[in-house]
Formats: structure tokens, C-alpha cells, sequence
């Protein structure tokens, strides 16, 4: 934005003045010194008007910058929010800004409607006498609910500005602006007939609804507000148009997407429908249009489909994403629990809305230059190309806190610092010459590079809709408000609440349709209905507990989600548990069934048996008398046995006395035996020799002989008297 006019000297090109404006001013980190060292830069530039170099060659000189003045912006100190310091703010005029008084909103606005209901587009006085009742009601509203509506640290966010004001008028200038399509005239969509007035206050009210209640955090703020609103619709509007309560107070819902492409008879696409913002028939309706768009997303996308439910919370969130990101510099922020449907709504907002969806791939090595990167490649789409885009930006992708400054500064003023070097802003300037041509009607314009930079950029925040889910738990989301304002401010809030009873009855309906069963009609849809009433039930003792304990647990829609994949989980074991032991019954019940029936083959068995067997019994009493006689004989022959036996034993003893007594003889004669053993075994040879050849016998031989003859038994000789001669 400087160019060199010197060797270390830089001015603004074409010898110009630059002004700088510093807004959020206050904004920058106060250190533990109390310095704001971006302040203190920004001082040194000021007061002194140059910078030093920090390069090799240069370093240690004044890089000096002239011809700069400087404009700051700054929220009023306190609440949360930093001062700056004195020797920078001395360098200022301080100019307190107040808000503009309420004759000056109504010339801004009303000026605004005026061109809008010029009575060329719309001839009908009644809706061009509608503009003067909507500014001051417009007005009224936004004064009470300042007033009524105030920030706290958990309500931080509660800021009620002119920006609310541009919302709802701008709500209606969409619909306003487009006077071919006769929406206001004909009251389009409306089932029944209403008149033009009443069809603009039922679209002035979804607007403020739109605009104030999306960012309520709770149904209490909510109430208060709907009651605000219809006193003050009956306060503006019953009187002066002479219309009753139950007219005014109407809830229709508004979608740009009600309306169906053109195709020829082959299916190619003929005529893309326009984006009309138009009345919604009734909720049903647009739910069925809204399950449509889901059905072709997935069709589409068979590799990630989304099984969602569109219960009325979900389709309300739908509507509000589909009106921010299909308005010029659409931003949203998405605020809720995990498991919400922030992402998945926002998926299916985009499609339907036929934007190109990105949503930054985040890894390990992801930092600030990749994500540069990427969104270098959306403005390059969303510029030069002008295709719409929906970036979404979730917690779990904020990888550095710096990511939030990147995006902070673009929606701010739609440049990243640094984003894009200067000889690429001048390749891309002149890429968008001849769409900056064809969009202003100049024929043989000759823009400057500057004009087209600032066409290029305008385009990219037309184009480029930023959608941030963030989730409200802990302290980080109140500090982010702090640290990067343009993000709360330039972004429309929508606050997802805990999913209501129905929503999610609706939830566990969708997610066990499919689930196979063993239960009737009756039993399914009282299980459907009590998973939402325990979901609900948890919920409100969560909110119990915080009152006692001061600590808070969550429930989630993913803990819910989670609650019905483990049922099912849980039903499929012990189903298949008690399937396996009713097979098991069954089996051990036939088995019984098979012994009944073999029992009973066995009885007509048994008697057959019986007859046999009593047969068998007469034929063995028969032999039982006659084995009693044979017995009876045994006996008597036993008993002669006994007798002989005895005989036997009798005998046997007398023989083994007798044997003991020859023993005993036996014992005295052995010694004699085994002397005259010994005495034979004495006789010699010779003494038998001796012996032949006696002619006779010696008595004491003969004596010997007589005494052989006797142990033989042998007869001898009678016994005589006689006279012997005894030899040694």
C-alpha cells in the first residue's frame, strides 16, 4: 500500500495522503507488564513515523513511512473488555460516539424502505403506507429488548446494535427487492387469504425472531421476548390498520428454497430454480422439501451419507443457516453442544443452497500457513469465480488460536494479513476486470488496480460465508468474544438449546425404525417415547446438580446418540443370549418329547417283557421245588458225607499220632543207625578178604548175622544154650 520515495523512505502512492484506521483498537493483549506490544508499534509509527530495519544489511536504520493519519475504534473500557494505554491515547482526539437517536434510525431505515416500496414495483398503497409502522415498530422493539435483555457473564453476547436493526430490515428488503416475483402481493404460499399488510407483519416478526431470539440462550429469554413482541405488534398494528389479536399474531416460516428446478423429459436440467424467499405452506411442507434435499445430498454422497432426523428444532436451525449463508456477506455462528447437528446442518444447508462446502482437512502438521493456503483457494473461487461458498470452521479445527485472528481479521474487513503477496493482487485485480465490467455496466471502463482490488474483495465477502460451530462449555468461548470481537459481532448467532421431549422421541423413532424387534407395535413406540423421557429426565438433573454442587455434567445429543447405539448393542447380546437358550429349550423339549414316546414303546414293550417274564417266573418256581427236593437230598448226603468226613478226620488224627510216635522211635533210633552207618563204612577190604577166607564163622560173627536176620525179619535158628567166644 506504500511505495519507496527514497532509499529508506516510503510514501502512499500518487502522492496522497493514507488514512489507517485501527479498529477494535483495544483488542490487543495486555502482557504481565501492562503492555500491548502491538500498541506500542503502532505508537512508535505515530509519534515518530518510521520503523527500523530488521534486515541483514539494513539493520538498525529508520524505515520511515509519511503521509499517514490515523483513525481508531474502540468499545467503551470495562466489562471484560481493555483500555489503551495513555501515551498512545494521547496521540488521538477522543470522540465519544453515541448511539444515533431514534428520528435518525428512522430516516436511515425509513429512506431504506422507501426505495424499496417505490409505488412503480408496488402500486397497492397499503403495502407502501407499511413502511413508516415497520420502521417505528422496528424500533420499539429493538429499545425494549435493549432495555429488557441485558449482558451478563454467562449473556455476554447480549448486545443489542444497529447491526440488529440491518438484520431485520434486511430480511425484508430481500423480500422486498424482488417485486417480479410478487411474494408480498399475493401473500405466496399463505393457505389462507390474507391481506398484504398482514403478510408483511408476519414477515416483520419472523425477522425479529430471526434476529434476536436465535441468539437467546434459554426458553425463559425467549418467553420474555415473544411477549415483548406481541405487544409491541399489538401496540403498532391493531389500532392503526384496525386488524384483531388473533390476525396479527402469526409464525410463519420463510425459505428461499421452496422452489423446484426445471427438467425436460430426459431428466437434464433445463431451468435452476430461483432463490425466492417466500412463506413456508406450513411446517410439514418444508420438512418434506428439506428430507427431499437430504435424500439427493445422499445420493450424491454415497460415501458419507447423513442419517439424519429432521424433527421442527432441527428444520427451525436448517431455515436460520439456509437465510444467513444465502444473503450477501452471510456469516453465522453456530453455537451448541457436541452432537447437536451443527456440522450436519450446515452440510445439508450448503447443498441445498448449492454453494461449494469446505471444511479444512486438519492434520498433524496442519498450521497457519496450510491454512492460508486453503483459503487463498476459496477466495479465488469465491472472487474471480463468484461461486458461493460455505466454510465452516468447528472447535476441534481452531488448532492455534491464530487460526481465530486469520478469520477475525477476514470477517472484519475481508483481508488476512499477509494472505496474498502484491504481484499476485495485481494478476488477480485484473482476472476480475471483465467481471467488473459486466457487473457495473460500463462498457470500456478502465478500472485501477486499486478499484479492482477493492471489487475483488467486496465479492469475496459477498461469496464467502463463514459458518463457526462453537461449543459454549468452559471459559474459552467468552474469552474468544474478547480476544476476536468481529466474530461475534459480524456473525449471526444462533444458539442451539437441549433438544426438547419431541425432538428426541423424533431421534429414537428414526434410529430404531430400522432396528429389528421382538416386541409388538405398541411395546416399540412406549420404549421410543421413554428413551426421551430418560434423555430428559438426566438433563434436568444435570441442571439439579449444578444448583447444589456448583459443578456442572453435560448431556449431550452424542451422549443420547450414544444411549441408543448401546441399547441396541446391549438388546442384540442378550437377544441372541435368550435366543441360544430358547434354542436350547426347544432342543432338551424335543429331546423329552422323543423319551415320552420311547417310554411309551418301552411300556407296550414292558408288557410283552412281562407275559415272558411270568413264564419264566412259573417255569423257575417249578425248578425251585424241584432244586428244594434235590436240596433236601444234598442234605441228607451231605450229612453222610459229614459223617465220613468226620470218620476221616478221626482217622487222620490217629495216624498222625502214630506217626509221631514212630517219629519219636525214630529220633531214638537214628543215632544207632548212623553208628552203624558208620561202623560199615569202617570195614575195609581186607577185612572182607579176612573174612572169605575164614572156613568158619567166628561167634562174634555169627551173633552179627543173627542180629541182621532179626532187623530183616527173617526166620533163625530156635534159641539154645550155648557157650560163646567173644573176640575184641
Amino acid at each position: 500500500m506504500v511505495e519507496r520515495k527514497q532509499v529508506r523512505t516510503y510514501t502512499p502512492p500518487g502522492q496522497k495522503r493514507m488514512t489507517v484506521f485501527l479498529d477494535d483498537i483495544s483488542m490487543p493483549f495486555v502482557n504481565a507488564w501492562g503492555d500491548q506490544i502491538t500498541l506500542e508499534i503502532t505508537r512508535q509509527l505515530i509519534e515518530l513515523k518510521y520503523f527500523y530495519f530488521l534486515t541483514k544489511d539494513d539493520r538498525g536504520y529508520e524505515q520511515k513511512i509519511e503521509s499517514l493519519q490515523f483513525l481508531g475504534g474502540m468499545n467503551h473500557p470495562g466489562g471484560g473488555r481493555n483500555d489503551i494505554p495513555p501515551r498512545l491515547k494521547r496521540s488521538f482526539y477522543s470522540i465519544n460516539m453515541t448511539p444515533p437517536s431514534q428520528r435518525s434510525i428512522e430516516n436511515i431505515y425509513g429512506r431504506i424502505l422507501e426505495v424499496l416500496f417505490n409505488p412503480k414495483k408496488y402500486p397497492n398503497k397499503e403495502i407502501t403506507d407499511m413502511r413508516l409502522p415497520l420502521v417505528d415498530a422496528t424500533i420499539s422493539i429493538w429499545d425494549a429488548v435493549k432495555r429488557r435483555l441485558l449482558p451478563t457473564p454467562t449473556k455476554f453476547h447480549y448486545t443489542f446494535t444497529i447491526r440488529e436493526l440491518a438484520r431485520v430490515f434486511g430480511g425484508i428488503c430481500v423480500v422486498a427487492g424482488k417485486p417480479e416475483y410478487k411474494v408480498i402481493q399475493n401473500c405466496m404460499n399463505v393457505k389462507e387469504k390474507i391481506m398484504p399488510q398482514l403478510f408483511l407483519i408476519a414477515l416483520w416478526r419472523h425477522e425479529c425472531d430471526r434476529t434476536f431470539v436465535d441468539k437467546l440462550i434459554n426458553n425463559n429469554d425467549k418467553k420474555i421476548f415473544s411477549d415483548m413482541l406481541d405487544r409491541v405488534t399489538k401496540e403498532k398494528f391493531r389500532d392503526s390498520l384496525g386488524f384483531d389479536d388473533e390476525q396479527l399474531m402469526t409464525n410463519y416460516y420463510f425459505a428461499d428454497f421452496q422452489r423446484a428446478d426445471e427438467f425436460d423429459e430426459w431428466g437434464e436440467l433445463v431451468a435452476e430454480a430461483p432463490f425466492v424467499y417466500e412463506a413456508c405452506p406450513d411446517i410439514e411442507s418444508i420438512r418434506q422439501r428439506c428430507n427431499d434435499k437430504l435424500d439427493a445430498y445422499n445420493e450424491k454422497n454415497p460415501s458419507k451419507p447423513m442419517n439424519l432426523v429432521i424433527f421442527d428444532d432441527a428444520l427451525r436451525h436448517l431455515l436460520r443457516i439456509c437465510r444467513i449463508i444465502n444473503t450477501p456477506s452471510g456469516n453465522i455462528l453456530l453455537v451448541g453442544v457436541g452432537g447437536s447437528g451443527k456440522q450436519s446442518l450446515t452440510k445439508l444447508a450448503s447443498y441445498t443452497c448449492k454453494q461449494i462446502f469446505f471444511q479444512i482437512s486438519l492434520t498433524k502438521t496442519y498450521n497457519d500457513n496450510n491454512l492460508k493456503d486453503d483459503v487463498k483457494n476459496l477466495y479465488n473461487e469465491a472472487g474471480p469465480k463468484g461461486n458461493s461458498v460455505t466454510f465452516i470452521m468447528t472447535d476441534a479445527e481452531v488448532k492455534s488460536e491464530t487460526f481465530l485472528e486469520a478469520i477475525n481479521s477476514m470477517l472484519a474487513t475481508g483481508e488476512i494479513p499477509g494472505l496474498i503477496p502484491k504481484d499476485e493482487k495485481d494478476v488477480i485485480s485484473l482476472e476480475c476486470k471483465n467481471v467488473y465490467i459486466k457487473d457495473t455496466g460500463i462498457k470500456g471502463a478502465d478500472p485501477t488496480v486499486a478499484e479492482l482490488w477493492v471489487f475483488f474483495i467486496n465479492r469475496v465477502k459477498d461469496c464467502l460465508h463463514m459458518v463457526l460451530a462453537f461449543s459454549p462449555v468452559g471459559t474459552k468461548f467468552r474469552t474468544r468474544a474478547q480476544k476476536f470481537p468481529a466474530i461475534f459481532s459480524t456473525c449471526s448467532i444462533d444458539w442451539f438449546l437441549p433438544w426438547p421431549e419431541e425432538a428426541l422421541v423424533s431421534v429414537s423413532t428414526k434410529k430404531m425404525g430400522s432396528f429389528e424387534m421382538d416386541a409388538k407395535p405398541a411395546v416399540r413406540t412406549a420404549l421410543e417415547l421413554h428413551m426421551g423421557k430418560v434423555h430428559d429426565l438426566v438433563t434436568e438433573v444435570c441442571e439439579v446438580y449444578y444448583a447444589r454442587m456448583r459443578r456442572h455434567v453435560y448431556v449431550t445429543p452424542k451422549s443420547y446418540l450414544a444411549f441408543i447405539d448401546l441399547y441396541k448393542d446391549v438388546y442384540k447380546v442378550k437377544y441372541d443370549a435368550i435366543d441360544v437358550e430358547d434354542q436350547n429349550i426347544s432342543k432338551g423339549l424335543e429331546k423329552l418329547n422323543e423319551a415320552a414316546a420311547g417310554v411309551e414303546e418301552l411300556k407296550i414293550d414292558l408288557k410283552k417283557e412281562e407275559i415272558k417274564l411270568k413264564e419264566a417266573s412259573d417255569i423257575t418256581d417249578k425248578l425251585l421245588k424241584e432244586l428244594e427236593i434235590e436240596n433236601k437230598k444234598a442234605k441228607e448226603k451231605g450229612d453222610e458225607v459229614a459223617i465220613v468226613q468226620e470218620n476221616c478226620i478221626n482217622q487222620k488224627n490217629s495216624i498222625l499220632k502214630e506217626k509221631e510216635d514212630a517219629d519219636r522211635d525214630l529220633a531214638i533210633a537214628l543215632p544207632f543207625l548212623r553208628r552203624a552207618e558208620k561202623a560199615v563204612d569202617s570195614i575195609k577190604p581186607l577185612d572182607i578178604k579176612e573174612l572169605g577166607g575164614m572156613q568158619q564163622a567166628t561167634d562174634t560173627t555169627k551173633l552179627i548175622m543173627d542180629a541182621i536176620q532179626i532187623l530183616f525179619q527173617r526166620s533163625m535158628d530156635p534159641v539154645k544154650p550155648r557157650s560163646l567166644v567173644i573176640m575184641k
